[in-house]
């Protein structure tokens, strides 16, 4: 059921976003989208937030523990975001898009001082695909932390899509090493690496040799 500030996907072009203004019984609703998509997405505009029709969104239905395992092999989007306290101007967000046998790989920073996107094939395409099904998305059940405390450190979430539904695996302050492995995966197809000092940021070129 649609409701005002309810999460959203628009079933014709298969993105996925907020309602910010919405009243039952109306045939219209604005949808804030998620940040990796406003650029260029619709038409080439830049109009903000964008007006749908209700009958051309469906709402996004978490699943639960029972049903993460179907969904996950059956992935058509996968977002991983960061944000870090002490940089959130270099926090990233990597989107991984099954189309086809092909793999839409997008990296942004926040504010898009890096905004690049490559459509990759063939044995790259089946590269980065494995890499997402080796980190095993579907068990991280629980918040995948440290045992000590950190008050100043970074968060990072992992949505996975598949249609209207999806789950989130979040951590913070450390971060799977197949986590690790995949954003190498996506840094091996020629996008930049989001990966620097422990966290999932984009890697300050002047520290390139601290990148662990």
């Amino acid at each position: 059921m649609l409701e005002e500030y309810g999460r959203v996907r628009v079933i014709e072009t298969g993105m996925y976003g907020t309602i910010v203004d919405w009243r039952p019984g109306d045939n219209h609703c604005e949808v804030e989208l998620d940040g990796w998509q406003h650029e260029g997405q619709i038409d080439g505009g830049r109009q903000f937030p964008y007006t749908f029709m209700v009958t051309g969104l469906e709402e996004l239905i978490e699943v639960g523990r029972e049903g993460r395992r179907a969904l996950f092999d059956d992935f058509d989007t996968l977002v991983v975001s960061s944000r870090c306290y002490m940089n959130l101007f270099r926090s990233p967000t990597i989107v991984i898009r099954r189309i086809g046998n092909d793999v839409e790989v997008i990296v942004q920073s926040w504010g898009l001082d890096t905004n690049e996107k490559k459509t990759v094939r063939g044995s790259e395409a089946a590269i980065v695909v494995s890499s997402v099904f080796a980190t095993h998305a579907d068990r991280w059940v629980d918040l995948f932390a440290p045992e000590y405390a950190v008050s100043d450190g970074y968060l990072w979430t992992m949505t996975v899509y598949s249609g209207s539904r999806f789950f989130d695996c979040e951590g913070g302050n450390v971060t799977p090493v197949e986590l690790v492995d995949l954003l190498y995966a996506v840094a091996d197809v020629g996008l930049p690496l989001a990966w620097y000092g422990g966290a999932i940021l984009l890697p300050d070129e002047s520290k390139s040799d601290d990148i662990q």
